[in-house]
This record gives C-alpha cells, sequence and structure tokens, in this order.
C-alpha cells in the first residue's frame, strides 16, 4: 500500500512538470509584430514652391519612406544620423547648391528622418577646393566638387575637363548612364579620406570678358581670364592665347569688378545668377566643355555605415545629380536669353567658329598631352558614347 502510494505522488509529480512545460513552450511562441506605418511629415524647405526665371525648382522627384527591412545602423528619427554638407555658391540660385540641398532633403525624406543634413551654402565652408578637403578631414561629410578640383587629388578626374570632349546633351545623359560613370566615381577613394558618389553636369562652360567679343580663338588673345585651378585649364586657355590664371571661385566677382582680370569662363547659368554679367559686356557661348561635378563623402564615415545605408545615400544621389543635370540644361537656355538682354554682345554657339578653338588646341599638343595622360582607349570610350 505504502508503495502503491509512492508510485501515484511520482506519477502525479511528473503529470505536473509536463503541463507546466507545455505552458511554457505557449508563452515563449513569439507574438507577431503590428506592422506600424511610418509617421515622418516632411518640413518646409526654402525651396519649397521656388520658382527661378519661370523654373520650377522645389525638389523634383518626390521621395517616400523607404526604410521597410533595411538595417539603418540603429539610427532613427530620434537619434539620427547627422551629416554635414557644403556647397561653395549661393542658396536657392546655383545650381550645385540646390542640388546639394535637394540631396539633404531627399535623404531625410526617404529615411523617414533617420537621416538629417545640414547644408552649408554662400562659401560658409570655404570655396570648392576647401569643401573637399573638409570632406577629407571629416569637418564635413558631403561636399559638392567640380571634376577641376578632384583632378588635384586624382588626374583622371581632368578627363572630364577635356576641351571638346562632350558634343552635346545628348553626350552628357549617355555618360552620366554608363558604366564609365561608376569608374570615374570610384577613383577617389583610391587617393584620399574620400569617396564620389556619382557625377552630374552643371552646363557647358563659356567665355565671357570685357574687351572684345569673340567668335574665334584668335580673338582670345592677350586676354587675361580666370581659369579653374587645373592643369588642364591653363594649357586650354593658353593654347587658345590668353594668359591663364587660377583662382578660388569666391575671388572672381570681385576680381572682375576691380578689372585685375579680364575674363572668366563658366556657363550661361552661373554668368548670369553670380552676377559676373555685370562686369562682362562680352559673352561668347564657346562650350568648350561640360562642367562635370560630383558629391563627395568622407571615406571612413561612409565606410562606417551599414551596406543598407550606404546603398540608399548612393541611389539617392544618383538620382539628385541627374535630375539636377536636368533643370541645369533648361536653365542654361533660359539664362542666355537674360545675358542677351543685359550684355551689350552675345555670341551664340551657331556663330562660334569651334574648329578653330580645336585647332588651336591640336597647335599646342593639347590632346596629346591628354592622350598621354589618359589614355586614347579611354578617350575613345567617352567619345563613342556620342554615337
Amino acid at each position: 500500500m505504502r508503495s502503491f502510494k509512492k508510485m501515484l505522488c511520482a506519477a502525479l509529480a511528473l503529470a505536473m512538470i509536463f503541463s507546466l512545460a507545455a505552458c511554457g513552450n505557449q508563452s515563449a511562441a513569439p507574438a507577431k509584430p503590428a506592422e506600424t506605418k511610418s509617421t515622418y511629415t516632411k518640413p518646409q524647405r526654402s525651396f519649397d514652391g521656388l520658382v527661378l526665371e519661370g523654373i520650377d525648382m522645389s525638389l523634383p522627384i518626390d521621395y517616400k519612406v523607404e526604410t521597410e527591412g533595411l538595417d539603418l545602423g540603429g539610427y532613427t528619427p530620434e537619434k539620427p544620423l547627422k551629416l554635414k554638407a557644403a556647397s561653395y555658391s549661393k542658396k536657392d540660385s546655383d545650381m550645385q547648391t540646390l542640388a546639394t540641398q535637394w540631396l539633404g532633403a531627399a535623404l531625410e525624406d526617404i529615411s523617414g528622418g533617420a537621416i538629417q543634413v545640414d547644408v552649408y551654402t554662400d562659401k560658409q565652408m570655404g570655396a570648392d577646393k576647401e569643401i573637399l578637403d573638409n570632406v577629407t578631414t571629416g569637418v564635413l561629410d558631403i561636399g559638392m566638387n567640380n571634376c577641376a578640383i578632384m583632378y588635384n587629388v586624382e588626374p583622371m578626374y581632368g578627363l572630364a575637363d577635356m576641351e571638346y570632349l562632350f558634343k552635346g546633351w545628348d553626350h552628357v545623359y549617355a555618360f552620366l548612364n554608363s558604366e564609365l560613370n561608376e569608374e570615374f566615381s570610384g577613383l577617389l577613394q583610391n587617393k584620399c579620406n574620400a569617396i564620389c558618389l556619382g557625377l552630374g553636369c552643371n552646363g557647358f562652360r563659356c567665355y565671357s570678358n570685357n574687351k572684345n567679343a569673340v567668335y574665334k580663338a584668335a580673338d582670345c588673345k592677350g586676354h587675361l581670364i580666370r581659369v579653374m585651378e587645373s592643369e588642364m585649364f591653363i594649357k586650354a586657355f593658353t593654347a587658345f592665347g590668353c594668359n591663364a590664371l587660377t583662382m578660388p571661385g569666391s575671388e572672381v566677382s570681385s576680381a572682375l569688378q576691380q578689372k585685375t582680370i579680364d575674363g572668366q569662363d563658366n556657363s550661361p547659368m552661373i554668368t548670369y545668377t553670380a552676377g559676373y554679367y555685370e562686369y562682362q559686356p562680352y559673352f561668347s557661348e564657346i562650350e568648350h566643355t561640360a562642367q562635370i561635378y560630383g558629391f563627395t563623402f568622407t571615406k571612413d564615415k561612409f565606410e562606417s555605415l551599414t551596406p543598407d545605408m550606404q546603398n540608399l545615400i548612393r541611389k539617392v544621389a544618383k538620382e539628385i545629380l541627374v535630375a539636377a543635370t536636368k533643370k541645369a540644361q533648361e536653365r542654361q537656355g533660359v539664362y542666355l536669353e537674360k545675358l542677351k538682354e543685359t550684355c551689350k554682345t552675345v555670341v551664340p554657339a551657331a556663330e562660334v567658329d569651334k574648329q578653330s578653338f580645336i585647332t588651336a588646341l591640336e597647335d599646342a599638343g593639347y590632346y596629346e598631352y591628354c592622350k598621354g595622360l589618359f589614355g586614347e582607349e579611354l578617350i575613345n570610350k567617352i567619345e563613342n558614347l556620342a554615337q
């Protein structure tokens, strides 16, 4: 009898253990997470509804929050990734600066506020060269930089500035949408603590001066012309017969006003929006090179981000650069008409003897210099994109 009671107690104990184990398994089953929708609201921006010379300059792409399933590295709207970006020219005016402002807004929108970008303009972080320096040292996270400045770190970027390489806007778009754009964008990171997120175009560089109308290369002879801080530009303008003087973009306006220099080369858009036309009665649409630029990003900062975050930033940067290029094309024609209203003489592209400039470059050995620097094969690849 006593033995039977012991067996009964043992059976009851085992039953209780199995019962508790079953309950434990039920309570450990993970609850299905409730689906949550983003509560992000786009803030008001200075360029919202901005119209310049009849052209809408609002953010051209309506980005929605795209973070579902992405690893943002723990960054949230409450604890965001805070970045500092800069472009040296005027806020809400110059196309490259607007592109930088758009990039900051787009990154915030697509991340639902998990990325927040403060954009510095109007030379607050220096001129083009200083901005790239600040990106490489980590003072800035993102910079807008012309290829002429990146050339001083990686000479291959000089190819983008080769005289008469690009035959027109269709050729530019073919380049921006090609694998060559990807190759060029990857060059910078091998030479400094910065990467290039992608390239865009701010228009075709033209020629203005305070001496005489320019129809052919010989008309430039003796002009003291400010050029970008690049050997490519120095050699080209020397071939045209000019006295080429390198100068930061931040100093051009005062130099023109004081007649320290005779002229400069920039797109119709920049020549007008920067106010250069006020001191330059002669403007010629020589379109000697496309103004290719890109967004740079501090390399070690970028590499510290998750792959998903990196891909998101690259994607948005490339889309913004293409959108900004399309706006630049639209604005180039508009501002050429504005210059016709303000300058004494505007020589349109159809009246410029571009072959005279090409011949001057050939005679000076400019293209042989380029072949030695960049390689004939790569030059041909870009030229063939025009076909």
